[in-house]
């Protein structure tokens, strides 16, 4: 050993190439180990104290497990049967450990659980270009809603309720999902060479960066972000210009429409996506604008 450590301070101090990737290195290790330890520490202290976070966590690990055990002693071309056994299940599971007043929260939380392990393992193990394809996005949509639990759980606890999974966000939301998925199903029938496996890939940069910016939105903000349009101005209410509100002026709202339209490119849905970029338009130009300018 004594050999060995000599031979490396030795290069390091004659290796400028070797001391620059030593130090990136240690640099690197250093940040994660400080930026995980805060981030567990803050996670742990809202467990322990926020109960309803208990609640959806218990749940949506208790679905992830079911739906791997499930899946693997299910065939796989019978691959829905995992969802429709451990989202029941799960549910059920939930709400004897945790109790019928929590029998929503467990129910949406087993829903999201139970979508993201099983597209997770279809993608890894289905030979279907086609169904990996879209498994992805739901992987993506299934990450998002429950991580919009999380992040206002972690940044915004007092807001925190069953529509902070944004499951019930609205009907036009569902029914533009529901169309672009019977175009995905219809242009995979008819027109399977629209869906280049490579265009998905691609897709989930943006939804990665989207997601991304929301999240960072939330936890800079705290208690002033809501997924609500807030009409009356509240204590905790301030201007915000420094950290990524100083790049961007409303990053929440843009990282939805960055994350949104990913998913349209996830699946490689031509139409949709035209279709969410007018919907977006129409949204922030007519409602968005006129409605804050009605209020402020």
């Amino acid at each position: 050993m004594d050999g060995l450590v000599r031979k490396l301070m030795a290069a390091i101090r004659y290796d400028v190439e070797l001391r620059h990737s030593l130090f990136s290195v240690l640099l690197s290790v250093t940040l994660t180990h400080v930026l995980m330890d805060g981030l567990v520490r803050k996670l742990m202290a809202a467990i322990r104290y926020n109960v309803e976070l208990r609640h959806s966590l218990f749940s949506v690990l208790l679905s992830v497990t079911l739906t791997h055990v499930t899946y693997v002693f299910i065939p796989t071309e019978r691959q829905l049967l995992p969802l429709i056994i451990s989202v029941p299940l799960s549910a059920t599971l939930s709400v004897l450990a945790c109790g019928w007043r929590a029998r929503w929260n467990v129910a949406q939380a087993s829903l999201l659980g139970s979508i993201f392990s099983l597209s997770l393992l279809c993608c890894f193990t289905t030979r279907n270009v086609y169904l990996a394809q879209f498994a992805r996005y739901l992987m993506c949509i299934a990450a998002f809603h429950y991580g919009e639990f999380l992040a206002t759980a972690l940044t915004n606890r007092a807001d925190l309720d069953l529509s902070s999974y944004l499951l019930d966000h609205s009907l036009a939301y569902w029914a533009a999902a529901a169309l672009s998925w019977v175009e995905y199903v219809l242009e995979v029938w008819y027109l399977p060479v629209l869906k280049n496996p490579y265009v998905s890939y691609a897709g989930l940069v943006p939804v990665i960066c989207g997601d991304c910016l929301r999240k960072l939105a939330m936890a800079h903000a705290k208690g002033g972000f809501t997924h609500q349009v807030a009409v009356q101005k509240r204590s905790e209410h301030r201007l915000i210009t420094d950290g990524v509100y100083g790049l961007v002026r409303h990053p929440g709202y843009l990282g939805w429409l960055i994350w949104s339209l990913g998913t349209q490119v996830t699946i490689a849905s031509t139409t949709h996506y035209y279709y969410y970029c007018c919907c977006y338009y129409y949204y922030y130009y007519y409602y968005y604008y006129r409605y804050y300018y009605r209020y402020y």
